[in-house]
């Protein structure tokens, strides 16, 4: 019985006398032991290193966290002036069980969405969360842009939208249901939208222009806003003078006032201004007396005047 044949790949090819050399060297080198050591390390912490979670949040989370990360609530409050208190919204959001770190607020106007905390609010929101708010006022007073940042967000971004104090403007429900009853919904719900956002920019309206009559009807009465006008001191044309002259400096001549640089430079344009006005007003006065003799300078009579009876070219004239 002839032995059996085999393949080429199948016998092993003899090593060199370089080959085990570089074995032996490399199994008694302590350095590739460490480099082994390091190598190993790095892989163990490769594969339990969550890097894609960095910029996926869910790929490598369990299934059972998948859904809280794709469903994160978002509240957004917002107020038009430091005077106004957040809490009423703050207290909502909370009795929503939405964490303080999910909460936005700015202390901005209505009129546009050049907000800090609203942008910020944009780049954290991801596909399937959902934005709550107080109600429509808060996300804008401006009937144009707040359509605008609904369809953005509703259509282009997939974010869900909840209005707590109108439940109709609920997005999270619009894609359920038969086709029909989806789309009577969003009809709904647009028609609910374009609804609450004119009276939104209508109380917006109202509100600047009742404020308007209030400031004019007060400044008709002689009042007067901000702070009032500090008074300047005694020696204030002591201080004025030796400035001119460049004596001190702006900044020394407010120290000596007793005032800020920007203050005691208000004054000198003041003064600048009050003086040209006097200047002008001088000028006008001068201009509009009527012109006639110099003062002082006698009337000639009317016989030795050309042009009268009594004139001898006159009467040659006629003859």
């Amino acid at each position: 019985m002839p032995p059996p044949r085999h393949r080429a790949s199948d016998i092993p090819a003899p090593h060199t006398a370089a080959q085990s050399h570089k074995q032996q060297e490399s199994s008694a080198n302590p350095h590739n032991d460490k480099l082994n050591f390091h190598l190993a390390y790095l892989a163990r912490c490769y594969s339990s290193w969550p890097g894609p979670a960095l910029r996926y949040p869910y790929a490598r989370m369990p299934a059972r966290r998948k859904s809280e990360v794709l469903m994160a609530c978002y509240g957004y409050a917002r107020v038009s002036t430091c005077d106004q208190n957040l809490n009423r919204q703050l207290d909502v959001f909370a009795a929503s069980s939405i964490p303080l770190r999910r909460i936005y607020a700015d202390q901005c106007t209505g009129a546009s969405f050049r907000r800090p905390a609203y942008h910020r609010l944009m780049r954290r929101l991801r596909p399937g969360d959902v934005l709550v708010i107080k109600s429509i006022d808060r996300l804008g007073r401006n009937y144009a842009e707040i359509l605008e940042q609904w369809r953005t967000l509703t259509q282009q971004r997939r974010v869900d939208i909840v209005v707590l104090d109108m439940p109709l403007l609920d997005t999270r429900g619009n894609g359920q249901g038969s086709g029909n009853e989806s789309l009577t919904g969003r009809l709904i719900a647009d028609i609910v939208l374009q609804l609450l956002s004119y009276v939104a920019q209508v109380e917006r309206d109202n509100i600047r222009q009742r404020q308007a009559e209030g400031i004019a009807a007060a400044k008709s009465r002689g009042a007067r806003f901000g702070r009032p006008r500090i008074a300047r001191p005694a020696h204030y044309a002591e201080v004025k003078a030796q400035f001119e002259r460049r004596e001190i400096t702006a900044a020394r001549a407010g120290e000596k006032l007793g005032v800020c640089r920007a203050t005691f430079e208000k004054w000198l344009r003041a003064d600048r201004e009050n003086e040209a006005v006097e200047v002008v007003s001088r000028f006008l006065r001068t201009f509009r007396q009527p012109l006639g003799p110099p003062s002082g300078a006698a009337t000639p009579p009317a016989a030795s005047r050309p042009g009268t009876a009594s004139s001898p070219t006159r009467s040659r004239r006629r003859t």
